[in-house]
């Protein structure tokens, strides 16, 4: 399969980086190392476990049931002034939803995966049209108390999270990400999957109402007035993580090496920010990092399995798949905006919940739907 090839060529790369001394930090590209290569094992054993699909819905049980802890711990937090991370009482980023994560960003990210995950779910469900009202009570009845009604309900309460962690671009990369392949599939899918605008238009209106009644607009909008000075830290350390991939265009500095090579780019009025572990783009990392012929490599990957979620959405006949092309390809447009600002994928949480959302793709065109 060309993703596992490209997969595993990526992790000899690393490998190659170590042995030949390319890596200018040799331990840390080590640990990059093995956390590729679990990836890749992950990847690989799902691919053969999601193939049942009796195992690949009680995986987005599983997916559900995690997210919807950490929305509920991360706003019982927020809502409650208890301001504990895991376990631990938070110094940073207090007054917003973390989760257990101790970036915001970095739950909104894994919250807005999983809600592509659920709805996904959701929609390998056909809405059958409605013939009188004994039709439809009866219908009404068994949604309540089928699962898609419990994970409906979840939903609601990741997007709840998903706001009160007052992360900008993860809102931002959700709301891009559910428009885009909402409007992909009523133009893929047949026949076109109507309980998908009822969907969408209810998780809009949950994201406004919360925004609107905890925050206030006025507040928001100020609050984005009030980020240039970040913004424009950001900028800078893109040109800085640009220049070091130009330094080291094809060969990179070593997996895992961004905090140690980054000084030395750093422009002077920021020396003073601290150490900076991570690149605020995911895209610019991995190319400083690993060098342009990994990238693609990287790039190829994502792109291919994006191609199975969308093959999968207009020519699979069996509803589930469908789903779940829908869950892959609105994860992977949703990773694909938050990772232009910031480091989700330097995450282990959140780089194995896109290994995921990466599996669910090839699962969606190739799986068995013989027990569907």
């Amino acid at each position: 399969m060309p993703t596992i090839t490209a997969l595993t060529l990526v992790q000899l790369w690393v490998l190659i980086q170590i042995v030949s001394g390319m890596s200018l930090a040799t331990s840390d590209s080590f640990v990059a190392f093995i956390k590729g290569m679990s990836l890749l094992v992950f990847f690989v054993n799902s691919l053969i476990i999601l193939k049942d699909p009796r195992n690949l819905k009680l995986s987005v049980y599983v997916v559900i049931v995690s997210a919807g802890f950490q929305a509920a711990y991360g706003s019982f937090m927020v809502l409650s002034g208890i301001e504990y991370g895991f376990f631990i009482e938070k110094e940073h980023y207090r007054n917003v939803a973390t989760g257990t994560f101790i970036n915001r960003n970095h739950l909104a990210s894994y919250l807005t995966m999983s809600i592509s995950i659920g709805l996904g779910y959701i929609l390998s469900y056909r809405d059958s049209q409605s013939r009188g009202w004994r039709h439809t009570l009866r219908n009404t009845l068994a949604f309540i108390i089928s699962d898609r009604f419990l994970i409906r309900l979840v939903l609601i309460s990741l997007a709840i999270g998903l706001v009160l962690t007052k992360s900008r671009m993860g809102n931002a990369s959700f709301l891009a990400s559910l428009t885009a392949a909402s409007f992909i599939a009523l133009i893929l899918m047949k026949p076109r999957p109507h309980l998908l605008v009822k969907l969408v238009v209810s998780l809009i209106i949950i994201d406004i109402a919360i925004v609107g009644v905890f925050f206030g607009f006025d507040k928001i909008a100020q609050r984005i007035a009030d980020t240039s000075s970040e913004t424009e830290y950001r900028d800078e350390m893109n040109e800085s993580s640009f220049a070091m991939w130009k330094d080291n265009p094809l060969l990179g500095t070593g997996a895992g090496s961004f905090a140690y090579v980054f000084p030395q780019y750093k422009v002077p009025e920021y020396k003073t920010q601290g150490t900076t572990m991570q690149a605020h783009n995911d895209y610019l990392q991995f190319l400083a990092e690993y060098g342009l012929p990994a990238f693609i490599a990287l790039v190829f990957i994502v792109i291919n399995s994006l191609r199975h979620a969308l093959i999968a959405m207009k020519s699979r006949k069996s509803d589930l798949h469908r789903g779940m092309g829908f869950a892959a390809l609105m994860g992977i447009l949703a990773m694909a905006v938050h990772a232009l600002s910031d480091f989700n994928l330097q995450i282990p949480a959140n780089a194995f919940m896109f290994i995921f959302i990466l599996t669910l793709a090839h699962i969606a065109r190739f799986g068995s739907s013989s027990k569907n």
